[in-house]
């Protein structure tokens, strides 16, 4: 074993991996296959110079820097598979009997072997599933959040600086701003920098959970001073996950800089070793350049690139320290050690960190003066290979002089500066193109989803930079993958003509490098001029074979690299997104689904903490193939009442059974199942159309049967509404293992239909569940990698652990956000899986949790008494956990906190008084520890007659909190938004007169910590405690069920996809413009035949179904085929209706351009999709940045005025302003604003494709506006002009 070795197997890992990199930095070449200066083709020197396909790129394996996975080699199923000479080796020194085995007892050894290994493993698989294994008790007892146990593995201990952290994570969140064209001011990232180690001091030190944070601890986030002299948050929760994302993702990174930088530190004491001096200091210098690199940069990707450049910087030490045989070596490991390429080296080029210095600075590269004396560069080199007894040939000369030139190129190429600065200049000026396939020409049609991916030309690589951009190049490499096209990045520099000191124009960077290479400073003073341009001549060639045969291919490969992983960046992010949607899904309440949403709203303010949920459901799955149903029935909390099965519907006797099956049990709600398609269509009618009438008849008739004369004891009519639900879960779920374990004795279908009534009970409680099933590899929540969240998530199957962590923590938030009761996890072992989704906790420590209380229902009283590590929880899990879980009245208990069942943290009311002291200040009472329950009582019947009074009907029947409350929107969280009275006006109840600011000045005063936003949310809580804003799920609408059937929903159409028509005789009004318009439109996905009036109906149905992310669509136009109108809602009830016209291409007279007729547009656009993202998607986006400004109102001018009157009058130092729609302008925002003068000014302000307009003035952002409007406030008014008197006079 020699040195290098030891030192692998003493390292560990990242010293193997190295060791790994330069084995494959090795290959076999032939001796005279050298770069010549004959201009012959010149081998690649490594298999990582940028050749590699783009299946390495995606290549499904994990692919994360930090991962070591190793592979043992042992025994094949075939015997022992070893080489015929160390065969012979191992004989000589074992004996000639080593290869006369029995096969007889190979076979029966392996077979006992398997045997045991598959028992080993099965009872390994068991004791993963339970829990039982000696690291599942070391996670259950310890004091630390469970999660982090596997986001943090082994990178938990590190010595951080968090400032340092700060300032990369900062920067990466500008990059994803910029990806995802989200503003992301300059100030914000000033002061995240400041606030951010703060965060990172509560994840890893007080081991706080997100949730935790945000809830909590929101006073020591990021904060300003808005415009209403309130403090607010300057981050979303949103951007708080993403800064605890980015932290696990630096540490995993800063891990990696360790090791390598452990690495390179052992092989600069190696380099010390080298005899030559020069040779060693020059070695020696190239390790001390990359460790700056690592050590000292920012971690920005120049990092990342000098991490890479590590194993060639241990491939050259080897070389140099070998010195042996030449066998199986790159030309690279060959000849770097060499003294004469060494010398013609230094003689060609300025070492490779130089250069990069240069390059990065912008400055001229000064090599300092040569003492090169030979007539020209091919004379050196011979006079270098010239000895006593030996005279070079030409050929000789040639092939060491192309040795040096591979040498020096791939030096320079893969210096981490020289890297990164091609990269990012590439990914500026580079372009792609697209080619079919054979077979794509045999499969791409008008009529496929990759129709227009096979014919781009050019496209720039800087238009693909963008979330959109990076999708459109998922989907060519998807394309790509599939066989159907090549993808093709042009070459910039293999396109220059010879003279390369004609290149310049090409890019700045190829200037700059031929700088650096071909006229360094005060190179070659002691040449003749002849001498001189041998030289040059020289340096040209080395330029030119540099930029096209390495810097090139590193650029494109890395510029494919950085776009991959911004696809799946977005990808994932936007698959996390959609989830995050679907979790917004609340339970179903059939009574709300005829009620306007301001009433639902009304009744859920009213009934907090509880929320009204159906009480019995049951979920019918029907069969897509055999037509079976399976009925099961269970209660309100989702526990199996009974079940049905109905094996065929080809008979009317499932009709008898569903009858007496709905008699029984009476639900209060009917699923179905939409993969049924037809067969539950026809299933729904017929259960509305008759079966439930039947049902009715039968209860008519029971009653009058029964022996009660009282006529008012006759049930009313029975009524069940019937939703089609989504039954993907369902689905997995019917298909798993945990399945067959839980009910062994129902039919998978059966089993896929109780999922449906509980989806319908709690859509939580389902998608907790996905984690409590566990594959062979041990991970747990798999079954959730089987949910389609978006159309490339095939893309990111390196990513899935990733993916996986993600998702787990939305179900975290989106529980956290509704609480778990304690009682009822306990009590219903299908519910206690939700336990382990509550910060602090996991599978291990819920399981636990629920075991200690169903040993001691007794101890648990309160939330507060859970607080005990030898019963219950320790410290760090109860303080992550306590506040999300509720504590409902229970019979038996003598005393019940009603706190307890609100999102109030215990510390605030068990340990100090902030809530006792805030309600008796309310009431104005004198605020005593023993009154406490009473002050509380009366503050919550307080607030219920307030209630009453805003939210019931009064006797002329009129909601009165409609007046108070302006707007709520479902799927919004309460968390999430800061708080429900601040965000919206307050009632008028015992709290509203509260003001917090003095009495939280006194507790930052006396130690206890920041607690403004804190106990502004204990206000909140007092008045609606665990509001639940989540949509009430009533299933598929009849269209959505329509275009399911004919898939036609958003989801699964795509360009030209043949759908099922029917033709109706009669009125064909727009036939002949339609007929005429071009194929290409015609076949867009947002292309509809409609009327104005109809494309108008469309998008607000869609609005309200939220299933557009950009509400607009294109129609035939009443001017002719030439003409389009473009309908976009700018606003839910205004829509705006924009002329497009369709003029000639001069350029390319097959393919039209069309001009949108309209101030907010300036230039012609290429094709529908250009108009759909470079226009209307761009003016979706401003609008979406105004309307989520801070001051933005979305009422009329004089609702405004009236606030800004009110803010003047009590701050006259102040101006007041909003932001506002123009009334009834669509496309028009104003800004109105008021100052002491208490005159009201507005200026109105255009949405364009390329900001906002007002006047001659153009903005970017809502920020800049209200910027401007500033210092226009502040300039002093213009004097009246002096009207001079006239002579005349």
């Amino acid at each position: 074993m020699d040195d290098f070795e030891e030192r692998a197997h003493e390292e560990g890992p990242p010293l193997k991996k190295a060791r790994k990199l330069v084995k494959k930095n090795v290959d076999t070449i032939d001796e005279d296959e050298v770069l010549d200066l004959n201009g012959q083709s010149q081998p690649n020197m490594d298999d990582d110079d940028g050749g590699e396909d783009f299946e390495d790129d995606m290549d499904d394996e994990e692919d994360e820097t930090h991962h070591y996975q190793y592979r043992f080699v042992g025994r094949s199923q075939q015997g022992f598979n070893v080489p015929a000479e160390d065969l012979r080796e191992a004989q000589e020194i074992f004996g000639e009997g080593l290869d006369d085995l029995d096969d007889e007892d190979v076979e029966e050894d392996t077979a006992d072997r398997e045997e045991s290994r598959s028992k080993a493993s099965y009872e390994y698989f068991q004791q993963l599933q339970s829990f039982s294994l000696a690291s599942d008790e070391e996670i259950r007892n310890a004091d630390y959040p469970e999660r982090f146990n596997f986001i943090f593995d082994g990178i938990r201990d590190m010595d951080i600086n968090y400032e340092y952290e700060a300032l990369w994570i900062v920067r990466k969140l500008q990059e994803q701003a910029k990806t995802f064209k989200t503003e992301f001011s300059d100030f914000k990232a000033q002061e995240l920098i400041k606030g951010i180690p703060a965060i990172l001091e509560m994840i890893h030190e007080a081991h706080l959970e997100v949730p935790t944070i945000w809830l909590y601890k929101k006073d020591y986030l990021p904060k300003q001073l808005s415009a209403n002299d309130t403090w607010e948050i300057m981050i979303s929760r949103s951007e708080l996950w993403d800064i605890f994302w980015l932290d696990v993702k630096f540490r995993f990174f800063e891990k990696e800089k360790i090791s390598s930088i452990k690495i390179l530190k052992q092989f600069e004491l190696d380099a010390e070793r080298i005899a030559d001096e020069a040779e060693r200091s020059n070695v020696v210098q190239s390790i001390r350049h990359i460790l700056k690199e690592i050590e000292f940069s920012a971690n920005d990707d120049t990092t990342e690139f000098a991490i890479g450049a590590v194993p060639m910087v241990v491939q050259r030490l080897q070389s140099v320290l070998e010195r042996g045989s030449t066998r199986n070596k790159s030309i690279y490991s060959q000849f770097s050690h060499s003294p004469v390429v060494r010398t013609i080296v230094n003689a060609l080029v300025a070492p490779a960190h130089y250069v990069g210095q240069a390059l990065k600075n912008d400055v001229e590269l000064d090599i300092g003066p040569s003492s090169i004396s030979a007539p020209s560069f091919q004379q050196m080199v011979a006079t270098l290979l010239t000895t006593e007894d030996h005279t070079p040939s030409e050929s000789e000369v040639s092939r060491i002089s192309g040795a040096a030139f591979s040498v020096a190129t791939k030096e320079v190429s893969f210096d981490p500066l020289v890297r990164n600065l091609a990269k990012k200049c590439y990914l500026e000026e580079g372009s792609l193109s697209t080619a079919v396939t054979e077979r794509g020409l045999s499969e791409i049609s008008p009529f496929s989803e990759y129709f227009g991916l096979q014919s781009i030309h050019r496209k720039p690589l800087k238009e693909l930079l963008t979330a959109d951009g990076v999708l459109f190049f998922m989907r060519l490499l998807d394309a790509e993958q599939k066989g159907l096209i090549t993808v093709e990045f042009q070459n910039p520099f293999k396109e220059m003509s010879h003279n390369a000191h004609r290149h310049s124009a090409i890019s700045s960077f190829s200037d700059r490098i031929f700088k650096c290479i071909v006229q360094p400073s005060n190179a070659e003073v002691l040449l003749n001029e002849e001498a001189k341009n041998s030289f040059d001549e020289a340096r040209l060639l080395l330029f030119e074979k540099l930029m096209g045969d390495n810097i090139a291919p590193l650029a494109i490969k890395d510029a494919k690299s950085e776009l991959i992983r911004l696809g799946r960046q977005v990808i994932l992010q936007q698959a996390c997104e959609n989830f995050e949607t679907r979790l917004r899904n609340g339970p179903l309440y059939n009574k709300f689904s005829s009620v306007s949403k301001n009433l639902q709203i009304g009744r859920l303010l009213a009934e907090c903490p509880n929320r009204p949920r159906s009480q019995k459901v049951v979920g019918m799955f029907i069969s897509p193939d055999h037509g079976s149903i399976d009925a099961v029935c269970v209660d309100g909390e989702g526990a199996v009442v009974s079940t049905c099965l109905m094996p065929t519907m080809m008979t009317t006797d499932w009709e008898e059974k569903l009858k007496l099956f709905l008699f029984d049990h009476r639900p209060d709600a009917i699923v179905l199942n939409v993969s049924g398609r037809e067969k539950t269509n026809r299933v729904k009618n017929r259960i509305e159309n008759k079966i439930i009438q039947d049902v009715n008849d039968a209860i008519r008739i029971a009653s009058m049967a029964s022996e009660e004369e009282d006529a008012e004891s006759i049930p009313t009519r029975y009524a069940v509404e019937i939703s089609i639900f989504d039954d993907e879960i369902p689905g997995i779920f019917m298909r798993s293992r945990r399945a067959k374990e839980m009910f062994s004795e129902l039919a998978p279908s059966a089993c896929a239909a109780l999922s449906l009534a509980r989806l319908a009970i709690e859509p939580l409680l389902e998608y907790c569940s996905l984690w409590k099933g566990v594959d062979s590899s041990g991970t747990f929540g798999y079954e959730a990698m089987y949910l389609k969240l978006h159309p490339l998530q095939d893309m990111i199957k390196s990513e899935k652990k990733m993916l996986l962590q993600a998702l787990e923590m939305k179900v975290v938030q989106a529980v956290s956000d509704v609480g778990v009761d304690i009682h009822h996890a306990t009590r219903h072992q299908h519910y206690g899986v939700m336990l382990a989704f509550l910060p602090g906790l996991g599978l291990r420590k819920a399981e636990k949790l629920i075991r200690d209380i169903g040993r001691r229902p007794d101890k648990v009283s309160s939330r507060f008494a859970l607080h005990d590590q030898a019963l219950f929880l320790s410290d760090i899990v109860w303080t992550n956990a306590c506040g999300f879980m509720r504590l409902s009245m229970k019979q038996g208990y003598q005393r019940f906190n009603p706190l307890d069942n609100t999102r109030i943290h215990p510390m605030c009311y068990e340990v100090y008084d902030f809530v006792r002291r805030i309600c008796a200040d309310a009431l104005d009472v004198v605020n005593k520890p023993e009154s406490q329950a009473q002050i509380i009582a009366d503050v919550k019947s307080n607030i219920r007659k307030t209630i009453e009074k805003y939210f019931f009907p009064d006797k002329d029947g009129v909601i009165k909190w409609e007046r108070v409350l302006d707007v709520v929107e479902f799927g919004s969280s309460v968390i999430g938004d800061g708080g429900f009275s601040r965000k919206y006006k307050e009632i008028k109840d015992a709290l509203e007169v509260l003001v917090l600011t003095d009495y939280a000045e006194e507790l930052e005063v006396g130690e206890k910590g920041k607690r403004l936003l804190e106990l502004e949310m204990i206000k909140d809580e007092l008045r609606y405690p665990w509001l639940d804003l989540r949509r009430f799920n009533n299933g598929y609408s009849q269209d959505d069920f329509k275009n399911y059937v004919k898939r036609e929903s958003l989801i699964s159409t795509h360009l030209g996809q043949k759908v099922p028509v029917k033709v109706i005789e009669g009125e064909s009004a727009k036939a002949p413009q339609f007929e005429k318009i071009d194929h290409a439109v015609r076949f867009h996905p947002f292309f509809v035949n409609m009327t104005a009036n109809e494309a108008e109906d469309y998008l607000r149905r869609k609005m309200t179904e939220n299933r557009m992310p950009t509400p607009a669509v294109i129609r035939p136009s009443s001017k002719g085929p030439a003409h389009l109108a473009l309908v976009w809602a700018f606003r839910p009830d205004k829509f705006m209706h924009i002329r497009v016209d369709q003029v000639p291409n001069l350029r390319d007279p097959s393919r039209p351009m069309y001009v949108i007729d309209h101030p907010s547009s300036n230039r012609p656009f290429s094709d529908i999709d250009e108009i759909f993202s470079e226009y209307i998607g761009r003016m979706h986006d401003f609008v979406l940045a105004m309307t989520r400004h801070k001051n933005f109102h979305a009422g009329r001018q004089a609702e405004v005025e009236s606030d800004m009157r009110r803010q003047v009058t009590e701050n006259p130092d102040r101006v007041a302003y909003y932001l506002r729609y123009e009334d009834d302008t669509p496309g028009v925002f104003a800004i109105t604003w008021m100052d002491k003068s208490l005159a009201c000014k507005a200026v109105k302000i255009l949405v364009t494709n390329t900001g906002f307009q007002a006047g001659s003035k153009l903005f970017s952002s809502p920020s800049e506006i209200v910027t401007w409007l500033k210092k226009l406030a502040q300039e002093p008014a213009k004097a009246a002009p002096v009207k001079r008197q006239s002579r005349f006079a």
